[in-house]
């Protein structure tokens, strides 16, 4: 039993053997391509399982022929000696193969093999990991270059019609970017001014359609908030080997602040102008209003019939509408007079609107509530009365026919944050303490395009007016520094609300215009012992300079008359007599008023100077022997100018010139 176990071992040993080889031999087609280390292993392993397996046969064959079961002849040939060799040679063989072939010449190949491809496994990882880090770097960039860019990025798929976002994109219209990650193009067009729709729609169509169309355009978009952004488009087509348009990649720039700058520089610059024009056209009046003025008080001087009185009253009333025109020009040129002086701006205006109460229609109700302990401003009484007038007399014209009320507030508030111009080009008023005027109307309102033109010069709604009313105001509150706000709406009312800084936040020169200089009297000896005076008319417009050089005479002085400073000078500096008085224009050609003054003064320190304007005293030259009149002036107040300032009292009209040929003749003997 024992011999038969020992011939089946045999046998199933070299069975597994050469299971074991046919295994080897596959993993190693198997490997040739994907890993030849192993290849050559499983090779060297297939060899030594054909050793082992005929090794095994070799000897299974043997003893089952000495075990007299089967192959006997075959056993007694394998068993001779010389044949029994044959597995220990065949186990040399095997060795030799191993070594020589195997450890000599595959294994280091293959490891040279191995650790070239790792070493350029490793290059490659550390060019990858180069590359990875640089183009890291590079999103982080472009990353930055995003957020620090003012310009948002619009990068539209032409097929999908999805655009994605940047996140400055977002951040300019008030979202974040999760909340606008990408936007369909359908949206986006949803999202540009109704105004402005067909056009950017149209560029973008003619971007995609043709690559040399304009790139760059304006619209307005409407952002988180609901207001609109003015924003500069700049778009290029990304197009395929076909020209076939495939993405629009768009720079956004938001130029909404820039927009509005330039409107308001222009509007300034409107203003300024218009304010130049109007203060020359109410200069140029004065000066027609100032002859009126003068002649007419000449008249009366001396002595008009009865029916006279009548058409002189009418011309009167005339000129004094007009000075008022005059002076409202002036008001929004920003040179009109300013008196300043403490007001109590809750009696003032409690006032005004006594006054004008009686004059209400029945169908306008008016309110008022003001503080009594309101603390007083300094400001030019007369001109923030005509302010709360204008404001009072708008109201009631904005209520009409209809029932309405006018409520009328003073307080004192506490500004925290700037008070923004209310104008276009209007300085914004720095927070702090204020005393506010407010009038409140239930009328129809304003439109925003009203709304928009309601302090220019000569524009107005109402069928009879001047357009002056609102200006005039405009000008004032910028001369006294004060801030104005307004809320209106069509069919909602309107609510001005002035801002009048108090005395320790206000600037000295809160106005052009102070008090009048302190009027001084001449230190010359009484008339009596100067019988003849010389005096010298100084104004470019001879109507003028021949009206004052009348009421002059007619206070006892001999007059020359200059057309212009250049003149003056010659008079001054080289006539034949001296000056005891210069009645001196501000405004002329080649050589203006404060020229001639400071030529005068450094020739003549103590000599008696009348200073005249149409703009006001703004400029004007003002020392102890200087003094300021402003256009119109009537005789009267200018006779009361010169007495004040040199001490003459009017006299009878001054000597003849033969007069004074034979006094200075006598004088000479």
């Amino acid at each position: 039993m024992a011999r038969y176990l020992t011939v089946a071992n045999y046998v199933l040993v070299s069975l597994l053997w050469m299971t074991i080889l046919v295994l080897y031999l596959r993993f190693r087609k198997m490997a040739r391509s994907a890993d030849p280390l192993v290849s050559t292993l499983a090779a060297v392993l297939a060899l030594d399982a054909f050793r082992s397996a005929l090794k095994n046969l070799f000897f299974g064959i043997v003893w089952t022929g000495n075990y007299g079961i089967a192959f006997t002849g075959a056993s007694k040939v394998l068993s001779r000696p010389e044949v029994l060799v044959v597995p220990k040679l065949l186990n040399t063989g095997v060795a030799i193969a191993v070594l020589a072939i195997v450890v000599r010449r595959w294994l280091p190949a293959e490891l040279r093999e191995r650790r070239n491809r790792n070493e350029e496994r490793a290059r490659l990882v550390e060019k990858l990991e180069a590359s990875l880090s640089e183009t890291a770097i590079k999103e982080e960039r472009w990353q930055l270059a995003l957020r620090a860019n003012r310009d948002g990025i619009l990068d539209i798929d032409t097929k999908s019609g999805i655009a994605w976002v940047s996140p400055r994109y977002a951040e300019t219209f008030g979202y974040s970017a999760e909340e606008l990650p990408t936007l369909e193009f359908e949206a986006w067009k949803k999202l540009i001014h109704p105004d402005d729709r067909d056009e950017a729609v149209k560029g973008v169509e003619g971007i995609l359609a043709d690559a040399s169309a304009p790139h760059v355009f304006e619209f307005r978009q409407r952002a988180k908030d609901g207001h609109y952004r003015t924003i500069s488009f700049r778009a290029a087509a990304v197009r395929d080997e076909a020209g076939e348009a495939t993405r629009l990649v768009a720079s956004n720039t938001d130029v909404t602040e820039r927009r509005e700058a330039q409107a308001a520089l222009a509007a300034r610059q409107r203003t300024e102008s218009l304010g130049l024009l109007a203060g020359g056209i109410a200069h140029d009046f004065n000066n027609l209003l100032a002859v009126m003025k003068v002649n007419l008080s000449l008249i009366r001087r001396f002595g008009v019939a009865p029916a006279a009185t009548g058409p002189l009253e009418d011309l009167d009333g005339t000129v004094a509408h007009a000075s008022e025109l005059t002076s409202r020009l002036l008001a929004y040129s920003g040179r009109g007079r300013f008196v300043i002086a403490p007001v109590h701006l809750s009696a003032l205006v409690q006032d005004l609107a006594r006054l004008l109460g009686a004059a209400v229609p029945p169908n306008v109700h008016i309110e008022t509530s003001f503080e009594e302990t309101l603390p007083t401003v300094v400001a030019d009484t007369a001109q923030i009365q005509q302010v709360v007038m204008n404001l009072l007399t708008n109201a009631i014209d904005a209520i009409g026919e209809k029932d309405g009320s006018i409520f009328v507030r003073t307080r004192i508030e506490q500004i925290t944050e700037p008070i923004a111009g209310v104008a276009a080009g209007e300085p914004v008023r720095p927070p702090g303490r204020y005393v506010v005027v407010e009038v409140e109307d239930t009328g129809k309102g304003m439109t925003d395009e009203t709304r928009s033109h309601m302090f220019e010069p000569f524009f107005s709604t109402k069928g009879t007016g001047r357009g002056l009313g609102m200006s005039a105001i405009l000008g004032i509150l910028r001369a006294h520094e004060a801030g104005m706000r307004v809320r209106t709406a069509p069919g909602q009312g309107t609510t001005f609300t002035v801002f009048i800084p108090l005395p320790e936040m206000a600037v000295e020169e809160v106005s052009h215009e102070t008090a009048p200089p302190p009027q001084v009297v001449s230190g010359h000896p009484p008339a009596a012992q100067h019988p003849v005076r010389c005096a010298l008319v100084v104004d470019d417009d001879i109507t003028v300079r021949r009206t004052v050089a009348r009421i002059v005479q007619r206070i006892g002085y001999i007059v020359d008359e200059a057309a212009d400073g250049t003149e003056a000078v010659a008079h001054l500096e080289e006539g034949e007599r001296p000056y005891d008085l210069v009645l001196l224009d501000l405004t002329m050609p080649h050589l203006d008023g404060r020229a001639v003054h400071a030529r005068l003064r450094a020739r003549s320190p103590e000599l008696p100077v009348v200073v005249m304007s149409g703009y006001g005293s703004e400029g004007a030259p003002v020392d102890e022997r200087t003094t300021f009149v402003a256009k119109p002036f009537d005789a009267r107040q200018l006779d009361a100018a010169i007495r004040a300032l040199v001490g003459v009292p009017i006299s009878t009209p001054p000597p003849s010139v033969r007069d004074l040929e034979l006094k200075e003749a006598a004088n000479g003997k």
